[in-house]
């Protein structure tokens, strides 16, 4: 599953918080419920799932959270049971 962090998701994150941080304003705006991204990233919808977070990934949210200059990018993460997202909340070319 590819995962798209926008400008926007950049934008509005909160440095530091597991459940408003870039990444995971992405997978909400992908159409999951809830969401929680550290070490481990687990999302709900309708049933909850937990994958390990890609190493990428993980380096992205600590330059966040150390304030870093983030710039927008694609996470190709493992696939998740994805709801049907909105067109544009994922990065086509998925799995």
């Amino acid at each position: 599953m590819k995962l798209e962090v926008t400008q926007g998701h950049i934008d509005n994150g909160v440095p530091a918080n597991a459940l408003k941080c870039p990444v995971a304003l992405a997978l909400l705006e992908a159409g999951f419920k809830t969401v929680s991204v550290w070490r481990r990233m687990t999302v709900t919808n309708g049933e909850e799932q937990s994958i390990n977070s890609p190493k990428d990934l993980l380096e992205f949210a600590k330059a966040f959270d150390r304030g870093d200059h983030c710039v927008p990018t694609v996470f190709d993460i493992p696939e998740l049971n994805a709801p049907d997202a909105p067109a544009g909340a994922l990065a086509s070319g998925g799995a």
